[in-house]
């Protein structure tokens, strides 16, 4: 099968279609995880500092829930919802008085010790302060959070220098499958002309200003779950977005490619039909006003030209009196316009001179040239 054949197939443009959307997705991925991966350290820190560093946050959130839970809500069964887990901890009242704990054993040096005062979970002037000595076991014998995020930092701190690769190669695909669109668009099988359908009649302006609403819309969606990537849901919208503007954004440029190949797309936009009616119109409101300027006597033309002169004048002065350099720069375009008009006028009267010199004389064969005379 040919390239003619391809770009004709549906079926190719299918394919060519989803593999844009893959690829591009792939490659803005890549951007967006080698931008986390410079801001997190990954090139200038080993992976167990960037593992321990995401496990004392976790441990250290924990273990504030722990406590706030055992001071406000009075949880006694704490210990057992992390018996199978990772986190291991002892809670101690003052340094001294055990609360509860999971059985750390007592011979294991905690990872990490925390410590919390109840005022900062109630309103009363109970000055206790809450001791916590957490250890995670590093082998992550229990699947939780815990080791969910330790084998993603392992795979991430892995692929630092992959994901370049795979950015770039996917970016690659992603704009050659782009081209092979715009190329195909509007060919169908069976048929050598360009075919217009679909979204081809509606205006291309009208279109476009469709499509800048639509992406206003899904850029403030996306750009609200941009600063909240900790909620799974802000994620996916995150995703969602960004792939419904790719294919939004794909298929307006191939409905765009086919405007072009048809030739005259500008044609077909509301702009283009305002601007011919306005000319048109303006055109017909010209004629009439020249029509009946020509049929007024030469005094009433010239009474009409001061008006007007007048008039221009009074605009100025009205729009420019706070600012005198303005209204210098009006009066000199206005005199840009007279003065040309003014020697015309004089060429004319001089042409009229002489032929009535001549005239006078008794030469009445001489004529005067009034070609180039406007007016009467």
């Amino acid at each position: 099968m040919n390239v003619k054949h391809w770009t004709h197939s549906l079926l190719a443009k299918t394919i060519a279609f989803f593999l844009l959307v893959v690829t591009a997705c792939t490659a803005a991925g890549c951007v967006l995880g080698a931008v986390i991966l410079v801001q997190e350290g990954f090139y200038t820190r080993s992976e167990e500092q960037i593992v321990q560093e995401q496990l004392y946050y976790m441990a250290q959130s924990e273990s504030r829930g722990i406590v706030r839970d055992h001071l406000l809500f009075q949880e006694l069964n704490i210990p057992e919802t992390y018996e199978n887990t990772n986190f291991r901890f002892e809670l101690f009242a003052d340094d001294s008085e055990r609360v509860f704990g999971n059985i750390m054993d007592a011979s294991e040096t905690p990872d990490y010790k925390f410590v919390f005062h109840s005022s900062e979970f109630t309103n009363d002037q109970d000055l206790t302060s809450y001791t916590m000595l957490v250890k995670i076991d590093k082998s992550f014998p229990f699947s939780d959070g815990y080791s969910t995020i330790s084998g993603l930092l392992h795979f991430a701190y892995s692929m630092r220098y992959a994901v370049y690769v795979i950015g770039i190669f996917s970016a690659f695909l992603a704009i050659a499958c782009f081209v092979f669109l715009m190329f195909a668009a509007g060919r169908r099988e069976g048929r050598e002309e360009i075919s217009a359908v679909g979204l081809a009649a509606i205006p291309f302006d009208l279109l476009t200003g469709l499509l800048l609403l639509a992406a206003f819309i899904d850029v403030s969606a996306v750009s609200n779950s941009y600063f909240m990537l900790h909620d799974v849901a802000s994620v996916a919208v995150l995703v969602l977005g960004f792939i419904a503007a790719l294919v939004v954004g794909t298929a307006y440029c191939m409905n765009f490619a086919v405007r072009v190949k048809l030739g005259g797309w500008w044609k077909n936009t509301v702009v283009f039909r305002l601007v011919v009616f306005a000319g048109r119109a303006l055109r017909t409101i010209g004629t009439g006003l020249s029509a009946l300027f020509r049929s007024l006597p030469l005094i009433w033309k010239t009474v009409l030209a001061l008006f007007a002169i007048a008039g221009l004048e009074l605009l100025s002065f009205g729009m420019f009196y706070y600012d005198a350099s303005w209204l210098l720069i009006a009066r000199f375009l206005e005199w840009l316009l007279l003065i040309p008009a003014i020697l015309y006028l004089a060429l004319v009267l001089l042409k009229l001179q002489k032929g009535s010199e001549a005239l006078a004389a008794g030469d009445l064969s001489y004529q005067v040239d009034t070609g180039r005379m406007f007016w009467d």
